[in-house]
């Protein structure tokens, strides 16, 4: 007697979703023209210096996990020796902390085909295994489009295993872009999302809790008539906790309390009520607070036939994230375009 066949249904396995890794979510750090994936527990905690030359830190909870430093180069620059300076500008560090510092010297980060780059040079050390910063994994390049000289360091603890450490390095460095595109640079942190023209520079930078202030400058046209120009700027601020800030006043009293009084420089007439990326908003038109400076920018108009900047203030209250926002511009008639550019690009 034989058994009939086994007919019971097999039902696939559900596929899985497999962890990112370090079972970390990610977000975009953009910072003076570069671009880089970091988990999401990781955010900018130092920076400084200018599009041409400068470097930033970035630290979890515990403390450093990546630098990044850039120097603009009209000439081409031996990278391998660059890289060979700087890891014995570390080992020197470490002899006078008297701590172990070994370099690895076949370390294998980033490939040169993943960066599209002729000169890539890997580095890697390790240190003791009880120190918060225990190893490094980076990379270095020379862009041959942007002139920059970059490198990348990221930093592991000393508890840490190399080869996990090293891949992790490996996944943030190979996102690690030293330019834009098209004349727009990505500025991207603390969650705070937005494009602007290269052409504007980082003048000021305000990071600190409940409050991020980023103020940027297009210095007016040097020459003859220079002297009849003006800098075009454009700042944007986001607020925390909109809906205590708006519990006792409205948006309009708000942008008249906080707003308006912040910028020093110019007087702004009564907000009217509008929309901006879907969201309840004022806008209100504004004019240089010195009467000397606005007479001579009179003047300057009405003899050099130049139409006259726009000042413009704006402020919204984003519901869905809790923020507010406000964001200033004096920028030429010609640019005017600009903001609009902007905004849409906010997030």
């Amino acid at each position: 007697m034989t058994s009939s066949p086994d007919t019971t249904e097999i039902k696939p396995e559900r596929e899985k979703r497999l962890p990112v890794l370090f079972a970390r979510e990610k977000h975009l750090l953009g910072w003076q023209g570069l671009t880089v994936s970091l988990p999401q527990n990781w955010n900018l905690a130092q920076f400084g210096g200018t599009h041409a030359k400068g470097q930033l830190r970035v630290d979890d909870e515990d403390g450093p996990r990546l630098e990044i430093s850039w120097q603009h180069s009209s000439t081409r620059i031996d990278i391998a020796k660059s890289v060979a300076r700087f890891m014995q500008t570390l080992e020197r560090n470490a002899k006078k902390s008297k701590t172990r510092f070994v370099a690895e010297p076949k370390a294998r980060v980033v490939s040169r085909s993943r960066k599209r780059k002729d000169q890539v040079t890997n580095f890697g050390w390790n240190g003791e295994r009880d120190e918060p910063l225990g190893q490094g994994w980076g990379v270095s390049w020379q862009c041959p489009d942007c002139g920059r000289v970059v490198v990348g360091h990221v930093i592991g603890r000393g508890s840490e295993k190399p080869e996990r450490v090293r891949e992790l390095a490996a996944t943030v460095l190979e996102s690690l872009e030293c330019h834009g595109q098209g004349g727009w640079q990505t500025w991207s942190v603390f969650d705070l999302h937005l494009e602007m023209p290269q052409e504007f520079a980082l003048e000021r930078a305000k990071l600190v809790t409940g409050k991020l202030e980023l103020n940027w400058i297009r210095p007016h046209e040097t020459g003859l008539l220079g002297w009849t120009k003006r800098d075009e700027t454009i700042s944007l601020t986001r607020f925390a906790l909109a809906s205590q800030v708006l519990h006792d006043e409205t948006l309009t009293e708000w942008t008249n309390r906080v707003v308006k009084p912040a910028d020093k420089k110019r007087a702004y007439d009564k907000p009217e009520t509008t929309q901006i990326l879907g969201h309840d908003a004022v806008c209100a038109r504004g004019r240089i607070k010195d009467p000397r400076r606005r007479a001579f920018h009179f003047v300057l108009d009405r003899v050099f036939r130049q139409p006259r900047f726009h000042t413009d203030l704006r402020a919204w209250h984003c519901e869905p994230i809790n923020k507010l926002f406000a964001l200033r511009s004096d920028i030429s008639p010609k640019n005017a375009h600009v903001i609009e550019d902007i905004l849409d690009s906010i997030q």
